[in-house]
């Protein structure tokens, strides 16, 4: 049923692109679907913003999936998916946010049992998200590329959001494969 203008702007609930309502304080799992995070992650900067070239959260998630053993490649490619709902805060700001990082955490919990990835997360995937920020820090904030780490990020620099999109759920139903054998 269609809510009503006055239901919509009194809901904590947010309308997702493929029309689902989903409420970050109180997430119904079947609401969750990854068509919806790959479309918001594909679009939400990284860093707020302030970078010299887009780069996306999608794409710093299909780009550090690389760095993990395939058994985690899941869970970093969903790492940041409640960001899909509550969007990419710095960290700076995020730790100075005590109650969004309690809905954060909620959320993610919620989203690791609906898409079957282990959270709280391996070490393996906290190591490569640092190595990933500072990769990005060094290409993308201060420019000062590196041979060393370009090769991270290079296979998702200039794509356009539609693919990266497309990249995303192509990913994650590849690395549901992995986890399945």
């Amino acid at each position: 049923m269609e809510e009503t203008t006055a239901e919509f702007l009194g809901s904590s609930c947010i309308r997702t692109v493929s029309g689902a309502l989903v409420d970050p304080f109180n997430p119904d799992p079947s609401m969750l679907r990854i068509e919806d995070i790959a479309h918001a992650l594909a679009r939400i900067p990284r860093f707020g913003g302030h970078t010299y070239f887009p780069w996306s959260v999608a794409q710093h998630s299909l780009a550090g999936a690389a760095l993990v053993p395939d058994e985690h490649k899941l869970a970093f490619l969903l790492h940041d998916s409640s960001e899909a709902y509550l969007l990419d805060v710095p960290k700076p700001i995020k730790k100075r946010l005590p109650e969004y990082m309690a809905v954060e955490e909620r959320l993610m919990t919620v989203l690791a049992s609906r898409f079957e990835f282990e959270y709280p997360f391996h070490d393996s995937i906290k190591e490569a998200d640092q190595h990933m920020l500072l990769t990005e820090r060094q290409q993308f904030l201060l420019q000062q590329p590196n041979e060393a780490t370009y090769y991270v990020v290079q296979p998702w620099l200039n794509r356009h959001e539609e693919w990266i999109r497309r990249d995303y759920i192509r990913e994650f139903k590849h690395y549901q494969t992995l986890i399945s054998r």
